[in-house]
């Protein structure tokens, strides 16, 4: 670009999203301007190009290299949990999880949540006694599982956490494009599973879900539960829309992927 005639800048870049703001100095020998950047929610290595036009429309051209790293992953204290949980972020539950009568969680698409069972009582749930919304899409889905050393053939059936667990308070569930798998570790005392009336015994394996609110609404859509030691699921309760899903290697001894019992209305089609 000839000195002196700088007329016009302009930006691209070949992933995320790269805009120019508060340009100066055009037509002079130097000038000014703020670049802001949106790195894509994959990590990698990227490039942001600027193009500068003089008034004999000569341009010239700078590149400039970004390297993505991943989100670094949420440590999550056991207990109470609600509010919203960010897209394309990992959670790590350090214990049994509960979203409070009241209150709501929702998990955004692309979140990976991780909850570290042993396979015995003491292994993590998440339990529902308000509502929990987990939004996944199709290009983007949810994961709920285990660390990924524990992810093995050998552990299919071993019931490695303790499942999401709607209690009767629980007033709405949705799972939408969210894939859960490696639970049924036996319930126990200090358990919110193992309430009064609970269709657990003490040291059943869980389910991977149950919903139990006799008046509350649950719906599965395009999700997958896999290798459970027990039921992949079990509605005991409300009013449901369960569709669109697939079942892996549910019940190591005589568990069903889908086990709904009476008094429960609604919609179980195309799974």
């Amino acid at each position: 670009v000839a000195p002196g005639s700088f007329t016009s800048l302009t930006v691209s870049a070949d992933q995320g999203t790269a805009v120019l703001s508060a340009i100066s100095g055009t037509d002079t020998e130097s000038g000014s301007a703020t670049l802001t950047y949106t790195a894509p929610d994959a990590e990698g290595n990227y490039t942001i190009t600027l193009s500068a036009v003089d008034n004999l429309m000569q341009t010239g051209t700078k590149t400039i290299s970004v390297s993505v790293a991943a989100k670094p992953a949420v440590n999550v204290p056991a207990g109470e949990v609600s509010g919203t949980w960010d897209a394309n972020t990992t959670y790590i539950a350090q214990g049994a999880l509960l979203v409070p009568a009241g209150k709501s969680l929702t998990i955004e698409e692309g979140v990976t949540i991780i909850f570290d069972g042993d396979g015995s009582s003491a292994a993590p749930e998440l339990a529902v006694s308000g509502s929990l919304y987990c939004m996944g899409t199709e290009n983007n889905p949810i994961l709920i599982t285990v660390p990924a050393a524990k992810r093995t053939q050998a552990n299919i059936f071993a019931g490695i956490w303790g499942g999401i667990q709607g209690l009767p308070d629980a007033s709405e569930m949705v799972l939408q494009y969210t894939n859960i798998e490696y639970v049924g570790a036996p319930t126990g005392p200090g358990n919110s599973s193992l309430y009064s009336g609970s269709p657990y015994d003490d040291g059943d394996p869980r389910y991977g879900v149950l919903f139990s609110n006799t008046d509350g609404k649950f719906v599965m859509q395009h999700s997958s539960i896999s290798y459970t030691a027990d039921d992949g699921m079990r509605i005991v309760g409300g009013t449901i829309l369960i569709s669109n899903n697939t079942f892996v290697l549910n019940g190591k001894n005589g568990g069903e992927s889908v086990n709904i019992k009476s008094g429960v209305t609604g919609t179980v089609a195309f799974n």
